[in-house]
């Protein structure tokens, strides 16, 4: 009986050693059957833009960011053919120079810091368009020196934010470790941009013989642009579309997409009801992502100040002041 006894609560010892492993509690075995037939779904890529897509985004940029330093160097050999057609001196053509530069700085406090919230094509087209348009004026203008520092000025605003939106392109499509392979090729262009402007610009104003030409070529480049990116550069901005899974509204899109939506919608009426299904798509989508998006439901200004705040920074200050 004893025997018995002993060998009942060995038994129950062991049961209560092996119970508090096992947690056999019906709740949490109800919870580890859910998490069994519900697995967490699997992390969302950084980008839904394919290699190819990313690759035509970085000859576009390419392309772009050889508008600030062309633009900045080309100008360097008529400054002896300013002065005589003007008719003023050296030093006040020189002042076109100091203008060019002081909205060098101030253009990306403006439209870098813009591109962060309403997105990058928007205010790539806007820059662009204001370049073509001051360096049309430039090509045109023939008499007033106040006219060649306006525009000038303008034409310094409009291609200075470039290097600063291409960054943030850079930024929006590739983790930190992959983004020196879309970085390199962008600032090879930038830095031989600065080396061919002048060459560039001597030898069509001696080719021939006066400014404007320099100026209409600088039209023609920013006009091209403006097409390229247009049709091409679609949005990328993460605070817009996300990693790309959000569709922009109608200007975040490029114009060969609404060609292609406007084509469609010309069709026949055997294509009207898949025309209606997909705008009905399209519309139930733009209303998620006004819900997903606090940007896109509220005007919000962007301060531009804020930029200046990382030049406080300690690494930042020390890079600048060894430089």
């Amino acid at each position: 009986m004893d025997s018995r006894m002993a060998e009942r609560s060995l038994q129950a010892d062991q049961i209560q050693r092996v119970a508090p492993t096992l947690d056999l509690h019906p709740a949490k075995v109800e919870d580890s059957k859910e998490t069994h037939a519900n697995p967490l779904p699997p992390p969302s890529p950084y980008t839904l833009f394919t290699s190819s897509h990313r690759r035509l985004i970085v000859s576009i940029l390419i392309l772009t960011m050889l508008a600030s330093p062309l633009t900045a160097t080309i100008y360097l050999p008529l400054l002896p053919l300013l002065a005589a057609h003007f008719h003023v001196s050296l030093q006040a053509i020189n002042l076109t120079l100091t203008l060019y530069i002081v909205f060098q700085a101030i253009s990306p406090l403006l439209f870098a810091t813009a591109s962060d919230t309403f997105g990058r094509r928007p205010i790539y087209l806007i820059t662009f368009s204001v370049y073509s348009l001051a360096s049309l004026g430039l090509a045109l203008n023939r008499t007033s020196y106040a006219g060649l520092l306006v525009l000038r000025a303008m034409q310094s605003l409009g291609a200075s934010a470039v290097l600063a939106i291409a960054y943030g392109v850079i930024a929006d499509l590739c983790v930190p470790s992959e983004r020196g392979a879309m970085q390199g090729p962008a600032m090879g262009a930038a830095n031989l941009a600065v080396s061919i402007g002048p060459v560039v610009g001597g030898w069509v104003a001696l080719g021939s013989g006066s400014y404007e030409w320099v100026f209409w070529c600088l039209v023609i480049y920013g006009g091209s642009v403006v097409v390229i990116v247009g049709f091409g550069l679609p949005e990328t901005a993460r605070n817009v579309v996300g990693n790309g899974e959000r569709k922009a509204r109608w200007w975040g899109r490029t114009w060969w997409s609404l060609l292609m939506v406007w084509r469609r919608s010309r069709k026949g009426p055997m294509d009207s009801t898949k025309g209606n299904m997909d705008k009905e798509k399209t519309d139930e989508s733009e209303t998620a992502h006004e819900k997903s998006s606090p940007i896109e439901k509220r005007f919000k200004v962007p301060n531009p100040w804020a930029a200046v705040r990382i030049i406080f920074w300690k690494d930042t200050a020390l890079v600048l002041w060894m430089a």
